[in-house]
């Protein structure tokens, strides 16, 4: 499989969604509320970009936001459109794509959906389409896995059972790149897949917000919005506003 084609498969599988169960709903509700009490905007139409099965875009159609969700896993966008909330669509679509659903006053990137491609510029074009449909002082959201703590905390192996599947997972870093190894057995066969997570850090993004016209207004460092520590902060949180 060719590596800029590992995500398609994968994140369709039934087995990706059964190894990151422990996502769940209650955490998704409280960073969104989070955000929509520190943005202070009602009323906004609000795009998840690369949403998985939409529990941030069903809360942010919660809140009173009138919401989009795509994303490329076919299985992920038909469990989202289950989800019971008004004002509240999903599609299937590719983020290197332009994105054909308007325009928006807010357009959020989450738990680390950027970063799959092989090359920098790649990397950017999901935010450079974001961008492309942002209204004027419209906000861009980005949640991306603090690079730093993760790879000096990183596990180099560990099993994880889950459902009765024994997940065998090797970490490793390679130019820049963060590369999971998941291998299992399920039906007497073994199966791998490989996750690669191209480690971009907050200058990779604020050269693009540059580059696309963009300013970034605010950084965090977690869910709860607390202040950004490159070396402690598990996770990248920006807040950028369109010029």
């Amino acid at each position: 499989m060719p590596i800029n084609s590992w995500f398609k498969e994968w994140f369709d599988s039934e087995d990706y969604h059964t190894l990151y169960s422990h996502r769940n709903q209650k955490e998704a509700e409280s960073f969104i509320q989070n955000l929509h009490d520190f943005i202070s905007r009602p009323n906004m139409r609000v795009l998840d970009m690369a949403c998985g099965k939409g529990r941030h875009a069903q809360t942010f159609a919660n809140l009173g936001h009138t919401t989009v969700g795509f994303d490329l896993s076919k299985n992920s966008i038909e469990q989202a459109q289950n989800k019971n909330a008004n004002s509240l669509a999903f599609h299937v679509h590719d983020m290197r794509e332009p994105f054909p659903f308007g325009n928006f006053d807010l357009i959020a990137s989450l738990f680390t959906s950027l970063g799959y491609f092989d090359s920098m510029e790649e990397n950017m074009l999901p935010l450079k389409n974001a961008v492309a449909c942002l209204k004027t002082n419209g906000l861009l959201i980005i949640d991306f896995i603090n690079v730093f703590p993760a790879v000096a905390k990183m596990k180099a192996e560990e099993i994880v059972e889950k459902n009765g599947v024994r997940y065998h997972i090797e970490r490793s870093v390679k130019d820049r790149v963060l590369i999971k190894r998941i291998r299992f057995k399920r039906n007497d066969e073994w199966q791998e897949h490989v996750e690669r997570v191209f480690g971009l850090v907050r200058e990779d993004f604020m050269k693009c917000f540059k580059d696309n016209n963009i300013l970034c207004k605010e950084v965090f460092g977690d869910y709860s919005l607390n202040y950004f520590d490159k070396q402690r902060s598990p996770r990248l949180i920006m807040i950028a506003q369109k010029k």
